[in-house]
C-alpha cells in the first residue's frame, strides 16, 4: 500500500475559508480558493510553497477554480440567484492577474464545480446535474462543449453513494396525524441551521396528504380547514460539493392554534433531517 506523509515547507496556513484546490504541475502552480479570493502559491526552488500575491485574485461569486496549462486559470462564478452559469479566465503575467471578459464562457446548465483539463492549454471541465461536461477552447476566445469527452448521466447519484457529495435536493415527509378538532390554524416552530446557499421550506397537509401549503416558521398561518395534519420539509443547497454547505434540522414543533390565539394541542411531531451524504 501507498504511504503519504506530510512535508511542512508545503503546509499552507492563514486560510478563512477553503473551498476548493487545483494545481498545474507543468509550472508547479497551485491554487486555491479561499471564500471568493483565488490564492496563487507556487513551487520555489528549494520545494517550498509561496503565495504570490499579485497573481491572486478576488472574484464576486466564486464557487469553483481550475488551472489552466498557460499559468492561469477559470473561476466558476455565481449570478445574484446564486445559479453558476459562467466561468471566466483570469490571466496571469508578471504584471499581477487580471480577467479577460471578452473569454468568458456561459455554460449550458448550471455547474457545481470545474476541473482543469489534461489536454488543450484552455480547456476545462464542469459538473453539473447533466454530468461531466468537455468544455473546449477554439482559440478564438470561445468554447464549446465536446460530446465525446462529455458524459452524461446519472453519476451524481455514486458521489453521494461514496460520502463525498451531497444530494442537492431532500425531502422529509412526517406521518399523518388525526385531530380531535378541525385544524384551521398552526404554528411551525423549528430549530435549524441554514448556512448561505442553502434552504429550507416547511409545507403543512389537512388532507391527508394530498394537498400542501408552505407556511412560515415562528408564527400563526393560516391552513385549509382539516381533520388530520402532516408537515414536510424541503432541504435545498447550491454547494453539493462543499461538504461544509448543508441545511440541519435539529427539531420541528407544531401547535394546532384556537380563535383565541392560544394553543390548544401541541402535534409534537419531531425530526432530526440534514441532507444525504
Amino acid at each position: 500500500m501507498r504511504q503519504y506523509q506530510e512535508e511542512p515547507s508545503r503546509r499552507i496556513t492563514g486560510l478563512s475559508y477553503p473551498r476548493g484546490i487545483s494545481s498545474n504541475p507543468r509550472n508547479g502552480v497551485l491554487l486555491v480558493l479561499d471564500g471568493e479570493r483565488v490564492r496563487y502559491y507556487r513551487t520555489a526552488p528549494d520545494g517550498s510553497l509561496r503565495e504570490e500575491t499579485a497573481h491572486g485574485l478576488t472574484v464576486a461569486g466564486a464557487q469553483s477554480v481550475a488551472a489552466t496549462k498557460q499559468g492561469g486559470y477559470r473561476v466558476l462564478v455565481a449570478d445574484p440567484q446564486g445559479q453558476a452559469t459562467k466561468t471566466v479566465h483570469v490571466q496571469v503575467s508578471g504584471a499581477g492577474a487580471r480577467m479577460v471578459p471578452a473569454h468568458d464562457d456561459p455554460l449550458p446548465e448550471p455547474a457545481w464545480a470545474i476541473a482543469p483539463s489534461p489536454w488543450g492549454d484552455m480547456d476545462y471541465v464542469s459538473l453539473s446535474a447533466w454530468g461531466i461536461r468537455y468544455q473546449a477552447g477554439t482559440g478564438r476566445g470561445a468554447w464549446r462543449s465536446e460530446g465525446a469527452r462529455s458524459a452524461a448521466g446519472d453519476w451524481w447519484q455514486e458521489m453521494v453513494r461514496r460520502r463525498v457529495a451531497y444530494e442537492p435536493d431532500a425531502v422529509l415527509v412526517s406521518r399523518v396525524v388525526p385531530t380531535q378538532i378541525p385544524i384551521g390554524r398552526i404554528r411551525l416552530t423549528a430549530v435549524a441551521q441554514v448556512p448561505d446557499g442553502t434552504a429550507v421550506e416547511y409545507d403543512v397537509s389537512t388532507d391527508g396528504g394530498t394537498t400542501w401549503t408552505t407556511v412560515p416558521p415562528d408564527a400563526n398561518a393560516e391552513v385549509p380547514p382539516g381533520f388530520d395534519f402532516a408537515y414536510r420539509i424541503c432541504l435545498h443547497t447550491d454547494h453539493p460539493l462543499d461538504l461544509l454547505k448543508t441545511p440541519t434540522m435539529d427539531r420541528v414543533e407544531v401547535r394546532q392554534v384556537v380563535a383565541t390565539n392560544g394553543p390548544a394541542a401541541a402535534l409534537n411531531l419531531r425530526v432530526r433531517a440534514r441532507l444525504t451524504r
